[in-house]
């Protein structure tokens, strides 16, 4: 993971910088009934716990591993071109690798040249391949948790 640093730039939000922040409840407030649920503006997942990075003037937030992602991938499902980590403005997007539709707005990996999409997840899946079992939740597949294969497999 990069060095945490208690305030950065970043593409997503260029009107002002982003600060790490260590409570999100004590910046949202709010009682226990009120309480907000603050998603990342990355991944469009709930910010539960540990440190995020955000904006409060503009209620911008980020989860600190989406803060953090590889601007450029590679992915074995796209092996032509790499692919840029770029912010969807609009929704409706589809996934390329997990078959998600109808994604909102948030941050994908895309290649320009052949229109093609990833997830964050999908994304992030990739930058993690290891030898060892990764194992996740997605909403594409809700029914299981998924384990990343780390080499080809029968099915899609």
């Amino acid at each position: 993971m990069a060095e945490r640093m208690s305030e950065i730039k970043h593409f997503s939000h260029k009107e002002h910088p982003l600060k790490l922040i260590g409570s999100l409840e004590m910046v949202v407030g709010g009682d226990d009934e009120k309480k907000e649920t603050v998603c990342c503006y990355g991944c469009r997942e709930p910010i539960l716990g540990g440190f995020a990075y955000g904006c409060t003037s503009c209620s911008h937030f980020l989860h600190e591993k989406c803060a953090n992602l590889a601007t450029a991938i590679f992915h074995h499902f796209h092996p032509l071109h790499p692919l840029i980590l770029v912010t969807r403005t609009s929704e409706g997007w589809n996934c390329n690798v997990c078959d998600s539709r109808g994604l909102v707005k948030g941050f994908s990996y895309w290649c320009m040249s052949c229109d093609f999409d990833a997830c964050t997840k999908c994304g992030l899946a990739v930058a993690l391949v290891e030898e060892a079992l990764i194992e996740f939740k997605h909403e594409g597949h809700p029914q299981h948790t998924l384990t990343l294969q780390s080499r080809s497999a029968s099915f899609r």
